[in-house]
């Protein structure tokens, strides 16, 4: 069986066994991780009690001054813990003192200038031991053999009391660590494993236990169906193989339901069909027999109505005269205000003109006020040059007396030459604001002149509207003439036709009887069918 075919329930099934595997799986593996803290957290704790029993052997022996030979006892028993592979002395330069193999003395310890305290840190304080874990190979460090051929070790460092008494350092293999944690590990696995698979044994277990559950169940309702009872309802809360089959049974059982309702309702309409036409029946032969009287009443009722049409077709045709009248004087002031409308406009283009020329008057007084200011300004500079000249004339003395007189008239011109500019230039601007004012009172003039062409086409609009429903108005008092001529036609017909209706009424009562003894037999066959459907239980 393909995925995509795989129904609700055996998906669900699935995704929780994957999802108690995915769980296991976490929860084993938060627990290897735990775990493999706890047991490193064990090892370091080891290393460091051995680290520093070595570290306070060293110290022992500086401080009473023996050579650190004897410390080679100490470094020898260190080594022969089978995981530890190189184990050392340095000093506080990492130059090594004492080594397991004493080809290392005097060499400088690898890694040594990583791994040191910063120079920050002081040489009097005590630094706390650094592990570090690294991969490594032969001849490192003095390393002449590796357990299990692990490059993986263990550097650990830590001062003899300060940084200035020099470190202790061992290289611890981790291969024996990693075997007992990889030994654990496939433990707790197969546990794991152990768990999963006796939940999953007890979740086929039960899910087969309902399957067959489930399965007696349709088994049951269905008899009873078959036996008439429409009432059953299977539950249908899965989407499984047999949700879809309760689902299939509730339709097919509601539908037949449906179905039996429909006949008992349709066969309740039939009864009272047929007893209402059974009594409509009986009733038709009496109503046949005044039918005779309603037409004598018909045909004096059609008699005043032909005289009621006639009277209405003279009413309209005065409609109509009336209403081509108004719609004759309705074009007259259409025609009125297009009149009105031409002679706004005439005022509007008028009004332009004026406004151009008085744009025309602005420049020209602009042009005549720079004549004024350069006449202004001609005349003071006459102004000067005569009164250079004036005193010039002083300083000749009796020579330039006469130039002098000159030069005295010519400085008096320029006055009065200046003081007629400033009178212009007054006048200029008098002129200057009254164009300004009548510029103001000709764009205003303008915007009353748009404000009268807009109401006035407002108006032409409102004609127009009141043209054509005047013209409507005439149209459909023809039409109500015409109509009222049509109807006094139909009148004198539908008079013929009653006459016919009369004869009619005698043919209808002898059929009456007839139709009475039919349905007076589908009343008993419709009680019958409705007997038979009523053995089904619907509720």
């Amino acid at each position: 069986m393909k995925p995509s075919s795989w129904s609700l329930q055996t998906k669900v099934f699935c995704g929780a066994i994957a999802l108690l595997l995915f769980a296991s799986i976490s929860i084993s593996s938060i627990a290897l991780g735990q775990f493999k803290k706890q047991m490193m957290a064990q090892l370091k704790a080891d290393i460091l009690a051995t680290g520093k029993s070595l570290a306070v052997a060293t110290l022992d022996a500086q401080g009473r001054g023996k050579s650190l030979d004897i410390l080679q006892t100490y470094v020898d028993s260190v080594k022969e813990r089978p995981e530890v592979v190189a184990v050392g002395i340095t000093d506080s330069n990492g130059k090594v003192l004492v080594h397991n193999n004493p080809l290392e003395a005097g060499k400088t310890a690898p890694y040594f200038e990583s791994m040191k305290p910063s120079e920050s840190s002081g040489n009097s304080v005590q630094i706390k031991p650094i592990f570090v874990e690294r991969k490594v190979g032969l001849k490192i460090f003095g390393i002449e053999e590796l357990p299990f051929h692990s490059p993986q070790v263990l550097d650990f460092m830590i001062p003899v009391f300060t940084t200035s008494e020099g470190y202790v350092r061992i290289f611890y293999s981790l291969a024996p660590f990693r075997k007992s944690l990889a030994s654990i590990t496939s433990g707790i696995v197969l546990v794991t494993l152990l768990l999963t698979l006796l939940t999953i044994g007890l979740a086929l277990w039960a899910t087969r236990k309902t399957l067959t559950e489930r399965i007696t169940e349709i088994v049951n309702a269905l008899s009873r169906i078959a036996q008439g009872d429409l009432s059953q309802k299977l539950p249908t809360n899965t989407t499984d193989e047999i949700g879809t089959i309760c689902r299939s049974v509730n339709d097919t059982t509601m539908n037949l339901r449906g179905t039996i309702m429909a006949l008992n309702e349709t066969f309740d309409k039939v009864n009272t069909f047929s007893r209402e036409l059974f009594e409509g029946l009986e009733n038709q032969a009496s109503s046949a027999t005044e039918q005779s009287t309603a037409v004598a009443e018909t045909t004096t009722s059609m008699e005043e109505l032909t005289r009621t049409s006639k009277n209405v077709s003279t009413s309209a045709d005065k409609v109509v005269g009336e209403a081509e009248e108004a719609f004759s004087a309705t074009r007259q002031g259409t025609e009125a205000i297009e009149s009105v409308a031409n002679k706004i406009q005439q005022i509007s283009e008028q009004n332009d003109i004026n406004l151009e020329k008085l744009s025309n008057l602005k420049k020209q007084l602009s042009n005549i006020d720079e004549v004024v200011n350069f006449i202004t300004e001609v005349a003071y500079q006459t102004r000067l040059i005569a009164f250079n000249a004036t005193l010039q004339a002083a300083e000749a003395g009796e020579a330039g007396r006469t130039f002098g007189v000159v030069a005295r008239e010519i400085r008096g011109l320029a006055e009065n030459v200046a003081g007629y500019a400033r009178e212009i230039r007054s006048h200029i601007k008098g002129i200057q604001d009254s164009a300004n004012e009548l510029a103001v009172a000709t764009e205003s003039t303008t915007r009353r002149i748009v404000e009268g062409q807009l109401s006035n086409e407002e108006a032409k609009q409102s004609f127009s509207t009141i043209l054509s429903e005047i013209q409507k108005t005439t149209e459909a008092a023809r039409y109500i003439s015409l109509s009222t001529q049509q109807q006094l036609t139909a009148s004198e017909q539908v008079l013929v036709a009653i006459q016919d209706v009369s004869q009619g009424a005698k043919f209808i009562a002898g059929n009456t009887q007839k139709a009475r003894d039919s349905v007076s037999q589908l009343l008993e066959f419709s009680t019958s069918v409705k007997e038979l459907v009523s053995t089904f239980t619907l509720d």
